[in-house]
């Protein structure tokens, strides 16, 4: 007889039901469920900074904390190291002696940034402050808060002076190298880079401070306080661009920015069109469709005069013509100014390169191998009738575009721009136009930093 019968038939088992005893927690209206992190809010740590390269272990479920031991293998103690580390010292190296051994003893304490999270054992290179680097031992940690986001307060220890063995030894057992940019921390960035990331940074921050250098210097009159086209037949100010440039830099990008006048066109509901400026500020591409395309000059003493010059009206600021669109925005307050201005004039008068014509620019085999294919770099600005920018730019096509148009696209959809592409306009903007300079260089500008604040 079998021991177990198939066709015997089994009660399934009860899956006893779990008793609730206590009621789940309630979430009102007065608890916000959702996470902020409080990481900008702790860029400001108590303590002197001292830089440091800090050696984080990476540890696993089997790893135990411990600090630097040249016996061990790196298979079995490993190390993240951060270079430029800062800590926020609030107890400086204090020596003192065991009483037992007699042996000295160098001591301290420090906050750490809420990006990492310190364990007993990690380890630090840092300068004694005797024109000696020193390797000390983390040797306790503590969080500072219950937050998710919160710094920490570590004790260290002196261990030695770095000696080759040392370093030798933590750099055998280093896996990942990271770099340390404090700036980051400001705009709520991760400041922990891998190298490539880091080198990126440091390539379009220095072309980003030449570049706005090269661009207020350029484009500043003296005269006239304020930023002009070039090359035209008068002194010719384009409000819309103005109004963008004080915007977007400040006194840090170009020292420049101190004295720039932004003239008062107002009494001209036409001049509150939307126009490329406000998409690219506001990083929205379906505004495209509603922005003023085309634009002309009208003469700046066809705009209303207000009665006290110190206003900064440009009716009394001497220039001759200023940028007005030919197609503005549509509202129920337009059809009054528009019929106060002259009959628009022409367009304004392109400005050739006295480097190498747009052609040769373009053709120029160092260029060779940049993204998008065989789109052109960039086009002249005078390329049709749309403002700064090409029509295919407007209506989003897909051929006709630059590639710096192309890159404005990526922009404005939130994607990577290739940086080999921006130092590909930071090393050629001196062979364009002036008008190319005078439109192309604060865009150019504009997405060096968004490129920066991306990594």
């Amino acid at each position: 007889m079998p021991v177990v019968d198939p066709t015997e038939q089994v009660e399934p088992i009860t899956v006893p039901v779990p008793v609730q005893i206590a009621a789940p927690q309630y979430r009102g209206v007065t608890v916000d469920t959702r996470y902020i992190p409080q990481s900008a809010l702790l860029t400001h740590l108590e303590g002197s900074s001292w830089t440091i390269n800090y050696y984080s272990q990476v540890l696993g479920e089997d790893n135990a904390v411990e600090g630097q031991d040249v016996t061990r293998s790196e298979i079995y103690q490993q190390y993240r190291l951060i270079k430029g580390f800062e800590l926020k010292v609030t107890t400086p190296l204090t020596t003192s002696q065991d009483p037992v051994s007699k042996s000295m003893q160098m001591t301290g304490a420090a906050n750490v940034y809420p990006f990492v999270i310190p364990n007993v054992g990690d380890m630090f290179l840092a300068d004694m402050g005797d024109g000696k680097e020193g390797l000390f031992k983390v040797t306790s940690s503590e969080r500072r808060s219950l937050m998710k986001d919160t710094a920490h307060a570590i004790e260290y220890i002196w261990i030695d002076y770095s000696t080759p063995q040392r370093r030798g030894d933590l750099g055998q057992k280093t896996v990942q190298t990271l770099y340390f940019v404090r700036d980051f921390l400001m705009h709520g960035q991760n400041p922990l880079l891998v190298e490539e990331d880091y080198r990126n940074a440091l390539q379009l921050a220095e072309r980003y401070r030449e570049l706005a250098s090269e661009y207020f210097r350029g484009f500043t009159s003296d005269e006239f306080r304020t930023m002009l086209l070039p090359a035209q037949v008068g002194p010719t100010y384009d409000p819309f661009m103005m109004k963008a440039v004080k915007s977007h830099f400040s006194t840090w990008d170009a020292p420049e920015l101190r004295h720039l006048r932004t003239l008062n066109v107002g009494g001209d509901n036409a001049m509150r069109s939307l126009t490329l400026w406000d998409v690219l500020s506001q990083r929205k591409p379906r505004l495209l469709k509603a922005t003023a395309r085309r634009m002309g000059l009208v003469l700046a003493r066809s705009f209303a005069s207000p009665a006290d010059p110190m206003m900064e009206g440009i009716y009394w600021s001497g220039l001759s013509y200023v940028v007005y669109p030919k197609d503005p925005t549509i509202n129920v307050n337009l059809e009054d100014s528009v019929v106060k201005k002259d009959v628009i004039l022409d367009d304004v008068i392109d400005s050739p390169s006295r480097v190498l014509s747009l052609n040769d620019l373009i053709g120029l085999q160092e260029l060779a191998g940049l993204p998008y294919d065989d789109a052109p770099l960039i086009h002249p600005v005078l390329l049709d009738d749309h403002y700064v920018l090409s029509k295919a730019f407007y209506d989003q096509a897909q051929t006709g575009q630059s590639k710096l148009e192309l890159a404005v696209g990526d922009y404005l959809n939130g994607r990577a721009i290739s940086h080999k592409l921006l130092l590909a306009f930071c090393d050629t903007y001196h062979a364009w136009g002036g008008l190319e300079r005078f439109y192309y260089m604060p865009i150019v500008l504009l997405l060096i930093k968004a490129s920066i604040r991306s990594l």
